[in-house]
């Protein structure tokens, strides 16, 4: 059976088409597809298949990298933070400890200081009262020569200088 197709142009020449060749051209055609599907279309998804799988494998492990570095880093920064807060804690300890240590410290400097502050006191005292002796002797031991040579008479007794110093000492303060 041959069928002819008319063109619309005029004076064209009518074409005819065999169906059992055309027949065999469809036969071919769907062979030739079958053919490259097999060989060639399947592999093609097949590696676009397996790297689509990859693809997706590359970005779930990628967020899970993600994650676990976030997760890493929020486990250091807390432990960064326990860190700090322990050593701010020793270093209050050791600070209040120094203070304890200062505080002690200058409390022994100040009863150290009273006492010897006592001590030189009563030595002064001491040193003043015998000073005192000394310059009312002096002043006894002048007085009477004094009162000898005025006197003419020698007053080197020990009553008269009991006598003189007990003056001395009510009436000079000393």
């Amino acid at each position: 059976m041959t069928f002819l197709l008319l063109h619309s142009v005029v004076g064209a020449t009518p074409i005819s088409v065999s169906v059992p060749t055309l027949l065999i051209e469809v036969l071919l055609f769907g062979g030739v597809v079958w053919l490259m599907e097999g060989f060639v279309f399947a592999p093609i998804r097949k590696a676009w298949r397996e790297r689509d799988e990859a693809i997706q494998a590359g970005l779930a492990a990628s967020t899970a990298t993600r994650d676990e570095a976030e997760e890493a880093r929020i486990e250091v920064r807390s432990i960064l933070h326990e860190a700090r807060t322990r050593a701010q804690r020793t270093i209050d300890e050791a600070i209040a400890a120094g203070n304890e240590v200062r505080a002690a410290r200058i409390a022994e400097a100040n009863a150290e200081f009273e006492r010897l502050l006592t001590d030189a006191r009563v030595q002064i005292q001491a040193e003043q009262a015998q000073a005192a002796g000394q310059l009312r002797a002096w002043i006894v031991d002048l007085a009477l020569a004094a009162a000898s040579r005025v006197t003419g008479a020698t007053y080197d007794n020990a009553e008269v200088r009991e006598l003189a110093s007990s003056i001395v000492g009510r009436e000079g303060g000393l």
